[in-house]
C-alpha cells in the first residue's frame, strides 16, 4: 500500500511539474500571461504591455511586440524580442539572463515620468549577461533621428553591489557614440564613467536639450567611498560649455566647484528664466564632531544668491541637532 501511495504521490508531483513546464506553450496560456501582464507598472516609467508571445516560456522566450506607455499613451516600442533565462533562479528571487536581443527598440518621445506610487525597490535581483538591440531615436525625443547599435549588461542586487555597462555606437555618423559605466558596492564604494562624442552634432545632444547641429561632448569621471574621492564633469555643445564641474574628498573634508549653464539645454531652460543664464556653485566640508561635516555651500546666478552652512552627516542624509 505504501509503494502504491508513493508512485501515485510522485505521478501527481510530475503531473504538475508538467504542466507547469509545458501547460505555457499552448497558446490560450500564452494568451492568459499577456493579458495578465498588461498593465504591469514599472514605477514611474509606466505601464507594460506584450503581444504575441512564443517559444519556450521558461527558458527562450521571444515577444512580437514590446511597449511601455504613460499617460500621454506609448513612448517606447521594442519589436522581435528574445530573451535566453533561466526560470529556476526566480525561486531565489532573482532574473537571471544569458541573452537579451531586440530587433529594434524606439524611443518615440520623452516620457512624463511623473510619479505613479510608491518607489518599493528592487522585487528581485536582475543579472543580464549580454544584451543587444537596435537603438532608434525619434525626433519628437531628440530633435533629429539617431540609430545606434547598443550592447549593455547588468549586475543589480536587491541588497548589495549593483553594476552596469551600456554602450551606444551610431550607425549614421562613423565615430558618434555614448558609453556609460557604472559601479556601486554595498560597502559605499563607486565608480561612474561616461563619455559621449558627435562631431556634427546628433540625437545625443538633442536629448540632452542641446542644439542638435553642434558639436557634442560629455566627459564625466567619479569614484571613490564615503572616506576619499573625486569626481571631474565636462559637456561642451560647439562653443558653448553647458557644464563643467570638479571636486574631491578625505575622511577630514573636501570641496566641490563648479558651473552650470541653464539656459544651454531646453531641459534646463525654465529654470534660467527663474534663476539666471548661468549658475555657479561652490560646496566645502570639514570634520567636524562624531559623523558630522561643517559644511558650507554657495550658489550663484545673475538673478540671486544662496548659501546654507551648518553640519550634516552627507553619506546617512542627515543633518546636525542645529
Amino acid at each position: 500500500m505504501l509503494a502504491i501511495l508513493a508512485v501515485a504521490a510522485f505521478a501527481l508531483i510530475a503531473l504538475v511539474l508538467g504542466i507547469s513546464r509545458y501547460g505555457v506553450l499552448v497558446p490560450q496560456v500564452r494568451l492568459l500571461i499577456e493579458a495578465r501582464t498588461d498593465g504591469l507598472k514599472l514605477g514611474r516609467v509606466g505601464q507594460l504591455r506584450i503581444e504575441g508571445l512564443s517559444g519556450d516560456i521558461w527558458r527562450d522566450a521571444r515577444v512580437r511586440v514590446l511597449t511601455i506607455r504613460d499617460e500621454r499613451g506609448v513612448w517606447l516600442r521594442a519589436e522581435n524580442v528574445r530573451l535566453s533565462w533561466d526560470y529556476s533562479a526566480l525561486l531565489r528571487r532573482r532574473f537571471e539572463a544569458d541573452r537579451v536581443e531586440a530587433q529594434s527598440v524606439r524611443i518615440l518621445r520623452r516620457p512624463t515620468l511623473t510619479p505613479k506610487g510608491k518607489d518599493r525597490g528592487l522585487p528581485l535581483s536582475v543579472h543580464v549577461r549580454s544584451g543587444r538591440a537596435r537603438l532608434v531615436l525619434e525626433p519628437a525625443f531628440s530633435v533629429r533621428r539617431g540609430v545606434y547599435d547598443l550592447d549593455f549588461a547588468l549586475d543589480l542586487e536587491r541588497r548589495g553591489d549593483r553594476s552596469g555597462k551600456f554602450k551606444a555606437v551610431s550607425l549614421l555618423h562613423a565615430g558618434d557614440h555614448l558609453a556609460v559605466e557604472a559601479v556601486r558596492t554595498q560597502a559605499g564604494a563607486f565608480r561612474l564613467t561616461a563619455s559621449a562624442d558627435e562631431a556634427r552634432g546628433g540625437a545625443l545632444a538633442g536629448a540632452a536639450g542641446l542644439p542638435a547641429n553642434q558639436p557634442f561632448r560629455l566627459m564625466l569621471s567619479a569614484q571613490g567611498a564615503a572616506s576619499r574621492g573625486g569626481f571631474n564633469a565636462l559637456a561642451t555643445s560647439g562653443a558653448t560649455t553647458p557644464l563643467m564641474a570638479q571636486g574631491g574628498w578625505t575622511a577630514d573634508g573636501g570641496r566641490a566647484d563648479g558651473r552650470l549653464r541653464l539656459g544651454a539645454s531646453t531641459l534646463t531652460a525654465p529654470l534660467a528664466a527663474r534663476f539666471g543664464e548661468e549658475v555657479q556653485f561652490s560646496l566645502s566640508g570639514r570634520r567636524g564632531v562624531g559623523d558630522l561635516h561643517a559644511l558650507d555651500g554657495q550658489l550663484v546666478s545673475t538673478s540671486a544668491t544662496f548659501r546654507a552652512w551648518g553640519n550634516a552627516d552627507v553619506a546617512a542624509r542627515r543633518t546636525g541637532p542645529a
